[in-house]
């Protein structure tokens, strides 16, 4: 689909702006990889390594429906967002399709704090193709800054500037006249994305940046996707005046990568940041081709590229722009080939480890820059420089911009299963008692989707919480390689969340992630989303602390996110279309603190069978060093303690194993649903998740 979009944008006029133009996987050749393993099953069946409570404090509510069912909220935006200090509401806005022939427009909604829906609808009063837009919260006022793109004038395409007047009643709709950006041709800048942040005019101001990228062709042919950069300053008060944001002569407008299109040096993704901690620290963090090969004096190396401005985003120095390759190579790292994949004939010693999805977002946390990417096992044979990739490992990642060292550092998120000597990353295969096991993982719903990962991180609180969600199509997968025990997920993503904290015990100023909830699995205790197709997630990228805990729990956050819940699997774009609904929901949630002991067990893997089970389940686990005083104890996933059981191993053993028979201690069956293992020992624990079914 996207290279078609691809194809035609070279073939007819650019006002053409369905999709985004790039193809995300870049002529891949896909390779199952499956022959290689002994055992298959879900990574999700060895990562959930922690327990979370969690509630809905809004239930998964419909916005409305719509005709349009490909990426409603854009590609790295936040089109979501809470107000804090005046109204308690939050705004959403996406792009939509009352009925299947009608044109696709940009809504927005607004919810009281209660999870009622106040009122949505159309943002401008005029009826034109638009979409892909964002949004921003003015502080001070509650207002909601809004930009779009649309077809402008003269059939081209442009971006837009408007704001909804909240202020005037303490109610939305207000809704100002659409200023439009109209583009200096040939150039022309869409897809925005809306960003505040401090500015240098004092405490009681902010600075907005609208962020948008080059849809026009380079010297080459190709999309050249440089980034336009545009910002102002307007007070921080109850009585700021917002018109100001209409009139574009109050906008400085710089192109810092405009030169890179001589090069035809393409930016597939790109993502910005305000650093909240360090006043004046914005960041771009991307991935780069040169679609040309090297023309000599390359502006930046292939691969991810990070480029910082230290006074509010006002000069861009080639001094802080840093590539992580130093070659023409875009790999990130290797790893060793343990299971002996097989590419086309070739069994290589090692796999490239590469970006794979580009539809990401970006954040500062502790003065580093990180982005969230989907990422592949790659080999290229160097004879005829096709390029394999397995697809049924796409895990969901962060490359992370370390400023101290000022290197990037990769983390899988969550940690994955296996765990590579080479370059010392998780990878979701492992090797025990001549097994192979292969934990398939594949975070992005079709190929058919696209990609779309977001995060949210929180500024106070305690433990500072962060957050990385996306929709996880494991189970989908599962069904489709016929483990019918997943069948009911055949058309049935699940929207994932995996959770971080900065905790007190460790050292690590970027720690682990050893949490995850399936939010909208078929079997959610809370919720039934068995009729539901939940994709395309979007939370607002703040989390809000709202209370403390105790007995071994963090504190209490909440987040707001809507997703699109399809009425049929597999986006329609162009072609027919029996469209979805937009759905908000708000949830809240804690993390159980022992789940920190992951971080610092020497067990070197665990693993129940079966799983899911009906009567009794076999928990194994194996260590470096004998295991002594070893306990296995079962947790429901709100941290109850269930059940203890005996150990079997020998004194100087390092092996065990336990058998539970899904009862409780006092013998009594237990429910039906998700429990968590944890095997302790005086110096390691692990924990991990099985499924009872009667």
């Amino acid at each position: 689909m996207k290279k078609i979009f691809a194809l035609l944008l070279v073939l007819i006029p650019l006002s053409l702006f369905a999709q985004k133009i790039h193809d995300s996987h870049r002529d891949f050749i896909p390779i199952s990889g499956l022959e290689r393993g002994t055992i298959i099953l879900p990574y999700t069946d060895a990562v959930f390594t922690g327990a979370i409570d969690y509630e809905f404090v809004v239930e998964p509510t419909t916005v409305m429906t719509s005709y349009y069912d490909y990426i409603p909220g854009g590609f790295s935006g936040f089109p979501i967002e809470k107000q804090i200090f005046n109204g308690n509401g939050t705004y959403l806005t996406f792009c939509a399709k009352e009925t299947p022939d009608a044109s696709r427009r940009q809504y927005y909604a607004y919810f009281n704090e209660s999870g009622n829906l106040v009122d949505y609808g159309p943002i401008s009063v005029y009826d034109v193709l638009q979409g892909f837009g964002d949004i921003v919260l003015h502080p001070a006022t509650g207002n909601c800054i809004a930009s779009w793109h649309e077809i402008s004038t003269g059939e081209h395409n442009a971006c837009t500037l408007t704001y909804d007047d909240y202020n005037l009643l303490g109610l939305p709709g207000f809704w100002s006249t659409v200023t439009i950006i109209n583009p200096t041709l040939p150039d022309e800048y869409i897809w925005p994305r809306l960003y505040i942040g401090t500015s240098p005019e004092g405490d009681d101001w902010v600075r907005i940046y609208h962020i948008s990228q080059n849809s026009a062709l380079d010297p080459y042919d190709y999309p050249c996707e440089d980034v336009r950069i545009m910002y102002m300053d307007i007070e921080n008060t109850l009585t700021a005046d917002l018109t100001q944001i209409l009139n574009l002569s109050n906008w400085t407008t710089i192109t810092p990568m405009y030169y890179w299109r001589d090069k035809s040096c393409r930016p597939l993704s790109l993502s910005f940041a305000v650093d909240k901690y360090n006043p004046g620290k914005v960041g771009l963090i991307g991935y780069c081709v040169w679609n040309e090969g090297d023309l000599g004096n390359m502006p930046t190396n292939p691969g991810l590229f990070v480029w910082e401005s230290f006074d509010y985003g006002e000069t861009w120095n080639t001094a802080n722009l840093h590539s992580h390759s130093q070659t023409s190579s875009t790999t990130l790292y290797q790893v060793e080939n343990k299971p002996q994949f097989q590419f086309n004939g070739v069994i290589p010693d090692e796999l490239d480890v590469e970006v794979f999805g580009f539809n990401n977002s970006a954040y500062y946390y502790y003065g580093n820059l990180v982005m969230t990417y989907l990422q592949s096992y790659t080999y290229t044979n160097p004879q005829t420089h096709e390029t394999y990739y397995l697809n049924h490992f796409i895990p969901q990642a962060e490359a992370i911009w370390d400023s101290y060292y000022s290197e990037f550092i990769f983390q899988e998120v969550p940690h994955l299963p296996g765990y590579d000597l080479l370059s010392g990353q998780s990878v979701p295969w492992k090797i025990v008692d001549n097994d192979t096991i292969l934990y398939i993982v594949v975070a992005y719903p079709a190929s058919d989707y696209g990609d779309l990962q977001k995060n949210a991180i929180s500024y106070w609180g305690e433990y500072e919480p962060r957050i990385q969600i996306w929709s996880d199509a494991t189970y989908l997968t599962m069904a489709q390689l016929g483990y019918h025990q997943y069948d009911e997920y055949l058309e049935h993503p699940i929207i994932n969340i995996a959770f971080s904290y900065l905790l007190m015990l460790t050292t690590e100023w970027m720690p682990d992630w050893i949490s995850m909830i399936e939010l909208t699995d078929i079997n959610n205790p809370l919720f039934n989303f068995s009729d539901q197709i939940t994709i395309f997630p979007y939370v607002d990228n703040f989390i809000h602390y709202i209370g403390y805990s105790d007995d071994g729990w963090s504190g209490w956050n909440e987040i707001y996110l809507y997703y699109f819940d399809d009425n049929s699997f597999g986006h329609y774009v162009p072609g027919p279309n029996p469209g979805g609904q937009i759905k908000y929901c708000v949830v809240k949630f804690r993390v159980y603190q022992w789940s920190i002991d992951q971080q610092y067990s020497k067990l070197l893997f665990s693993i129940n069978k079966p799983n899911p089970f009906s009567s009794s389940t076999d928990i194994y686990f194996s260590s470096t060093k004998p295991i002594k005083e070893a306990k296995v104890k079962i947790y429901n996933t709100k941290g109850q303690l269930i059940n203890t059981l005996n150990v079997n191993n020998g004194a100087t053993s390092t092996e065990g194993y336990a058998v539970w028979n899904g009862k409780d201690m006092n013998g009594n069956d237990v429910a039906n649903g998700i429990y968590l293992y944890k095997i302790v020992t005086p110096e390691a624990s692990q924990t991990g998740k099985m499924l009872l079914t009667r």
